[in-house]
């Protein structure tokens, strides 16, 4: 059984505006926007240096899918949510915003914005990639790199695919599929490592911290790295296929051999130059 998780690898507590830390502080713009939608009950919360800003409570449907993301650059240190969240707004449906701070409150510079479907997310892309949001001042769009899938490693190999998505999404939120590949050295055994997808990055690096800092499941520690998904998606032929086309290369895991998982382990899986 894996150990229950404390407070703090709990996804953080949603803030009404006027309880939002530093709210006073904020631009009286981004403070207007924020008591705005809150009549809408739209989400505010702040974590690990991100302003989070939505799903608003009548949003119909799951979380948004993989390819959703987009990564935003150039934004402008006195640029807040108050013009940046209209000027997404105006390609489509926006789930959430994420936009980075400095701890002095700027802006980094960057954001993440999530829309409604990855078409929606392309043509965000398509039309406001470059385009003013002031005089002289283009923002630059591109699909999100953010990964939503882990490799854990150090699964006890006599646990099958269903345990471990039980006990995963018993102690983690927001698991969406996991992936497990049999060894091919231990016939009717796990190969000791499994895929996890996320319903987005954010739940993604909540369970990696969960998994590194605290948890045990099964009596055992586990290890969790971040796999990195290939640019384009691929057929889904089996689950073997899956894993060679969405993760080809796995240097983080050979080089720091954190988990446990020896390249002639996974040579049997994925496609090694």
């Amino acid at each position: 059984m894996a150990a229950e998780p404390s407070s703090s690898s709990a996804l953080p507590m949603r803030t009404k505006h006027r309880d939002h830390p530093g709210f006073e502080e904020l631009p009286p713009g981004v403070q207007e926007l924020f008591k705005e939608r809150l009549e809408l009950e739209y989400e505010i919360s702040v974590f690990r240096e991100q302003r989070i800003f939505g799903p608003s409570s009548d949003w119909v449907g799951e979380h948004p899918i993989f390819g959703s993301d987009v990564f935003i650059r150039h934004i402008p240190p006195d640029l807040y949510e108050d013009e940046l969240v209209p000027f997404l707004e105006s390609a489509g449906d926006v789930f959430q915003v994420r936009l980075l701070l400095k701890n002095s409150g700027q802006a980094r510079g960057f954001a993440y914005v999530t829309y409604s479907n990855p078409d929606v997310a392309i043509n965000a892309i398509r039309i406001l990639n470059k385009v003013p949001i002031r005089p002289h001042k283009y923002l630059h769009l591109t699909k999100s790199r953010d990964s939503h899938a882990l490799i854990v490693s150090r699964i006890p190999k006599d646990k099958c695919k269903s345990e471990v998505f039980e006990s995963f999404s018993k102690w983690m939120s927001g698991v969406h599929d996991i992936t497990m590949s049999i060894s091919t050295m231990e016939p009717g055994k796990n190969a000791g490592f499994v895929f996890v997808q996320f319903k987005s990055h954010r739940y993604a690096a909540i369970a990696r911290e969960f998994i590194q800092n605290e948890a045990t499941f099964w009596g055992m520690r586990l290890a969790a790295q971040w796999a990195v998904p290939e640019r384009e998606a691929c057929p889904k032929e089996n689950e073997n296929s899956r894993i060679r086309c969405n993760y080809p290369i796995l240097s983080n895991v050979i080089s720091g051999n954190n988990g446990g998982i020896s390249k002639n382990v996974l040579s049997t899986i994925f496609e090694w130059p």
